[in-house]
């Protein structure tokens, strides 16, 4: 099982159990730590969770503006991608490092 936490650029600290907290400096975008210690991300239920969590994440801090101009609106809805697109990376990244760690602990085939 992988065990770490995935940071998401534009996103807010996020515990497994999905609490949040704000963690936002004057020069920095939002950041979330979006935890799965508890989720073994080789099973479909587990990374379904996941990916529901890293939406909870970009909800939090990159909420859709009640009201506001076109503009708040293209700022938000580009803000969502950048998360969302930072997460897939990260887990895609976690995924493939996964994957070769169980291919190494097989060995190698060598053939002529």
């Amino acid at each position: 099982m992988i065990r770490t936490a995935i940071a998401v650029a534009a996103l807010v600290g996020m515990t497994a159990s999905t609490a949040t907290s704000a963690q936002t400096t004057a020069d920095e975008a939002p950041t979330a730590h979006v935890r799965y210690t508890d989720l073994d991300l080789s099973q479909p239920d587990d990374m379904k969770l996941l990916h529901h969590r890293v939406a909870m994440a970009v909800n939090t801090v990159c909420p859709i503006p009640v009201a506001g101009s076109m503009d708040d609106i293209m700022a938000n809805m580009r803000c969502r991608t950048r998360a969302i697109k930072g997460a897939d990376q990260q887990i895609a990244a976690l995924v493939a490092r996964r994957t070769y760690a169980q291919a190494d602990t097989k060995g190698l085939s060598i053939q002529p």
